[in-house]
């Protein structure tokens, strides 16, 4: 228990936001500039208001999209998810660094990750004692998660570049089939590109076959419904915490239905829902 409180207390001193505007002081059409937006989410660090901080955050998110950006940069994950920390929002913190650790998967990051799931269970165990907690990753988002690290075009990308190593070693293997010394090294040459390629044609048919998945992260608990309606039942199984990852399953407009690494599906508010994207997919509209 001192372990998280120390914890705590330790990301809410040392997280610092990162600057993340670089060459994107551009004005649009309405006078905003990034670099405004960027000024102003570091004056509300600075006056303590991380709430508002995180707002802007996701404004600038929103003018990334609005320029035809990719709006998944590491620098604004990270300080969306240190607003998100220190406004007390544990379940969009999460989710930020989730998603954070798909644009730029690293150890560190996925420790961090840990640590912040004991520290929600820590206050919701605080709260609820007899808490039973859902663990765990719904089917399929190992796989999904994996290849959507990369890109559709940097896998195909790869996939044309070791296929056409193998035909070219390939080649230079007949050329120089009289050469004992040089073909009998070629050949294993030839053999590592073909294994590469049947390695990476393996990589992509999982890639494609994930990629109608789509996987988010619940940044609360508060609307999970049976019916997605708020007038239906409430869901009164308290191992559901801020902070799971669970996959999608169906919209309607202003919800969406989930399953959890149990099996069980249930009805969120999309306020409460914050939707995962792989890597080239920043753009693609995310109703939050």
């Amino acid at each position: 228990m001192k372990r998280i409180c120390i914890l705590g207390l330790a990301m809410c001193l040392c997280a610092t936001p990162h600057d993340v505007i670089g060459d994107t002081a551009a004005v649009d059409a309405d006078g905003i500039s990034l670099e405004a937006l960027e000024q102003l989410a570091q004056k509300k660090f600075s006056e303590g208001n991380a709430a508002e901080a995180g707002e802007v955050y996701r404004q600038y998110e929103k003018e990334l999209i609005v320029r035809g950006m990719d709006p998944l940069e590491p620098d604004l994950l990270h300080n969306q998810a240190v607003a998100y920390y220190r406004a007390g929002a544990l379940g969009s913190a999460m989710a930020c660094m989730k998603q954070l650790n798909l644009v730029v998967p690293s150890r560190d990051i996925t420790v961090d990750i840990e640590d912040l799931q004991r520290l929600i269970e820590h206050r919701v165990y605080q709260k609820r004692p007899n808490t039973q907690f859902v663990r765990g990753l719904p089917e399929g988002y190992l796989d999904w998660s994996q290849t959507h690290q990369f890109s559709e075009g940097e896998l195909h990308g790869w996939l044309i570049a070791f296929w056409s190593l193998f035909f070219v070693s390939l080649g230079v293997m007949i050329a120089l089939r009289r050469r004992r010394r040089a073909f009998r090294v070629l050949i294993g040459v030839s053999a590592l590109m073909l294994v590469m390629t049947v390695g990476m044609l393996v990589f992509v048919y999982r890639y494609h076959r994930t990629d109608a998945m789509h996987f988010g992260v619940l940044t609360g608990i508060d609307t999970l419904r049976s019916e997605p309606v708020l007038e239906s039942a409430v869901i009164t199984d308290t191992g559901y915490v801020p902070g799971m990852t669970v996959r999608e399953v169906a919209r309607l407009p202003g919800w969406v239905k989930v399953e959890c690494s149990d099996g069980i599906r249930l009805w969120v508010s999309d306020s409460e829902y914050y939707q995962l994207r792989g890597v080239g997919e920043g753009l693609r509209d995310v109703a939050q």
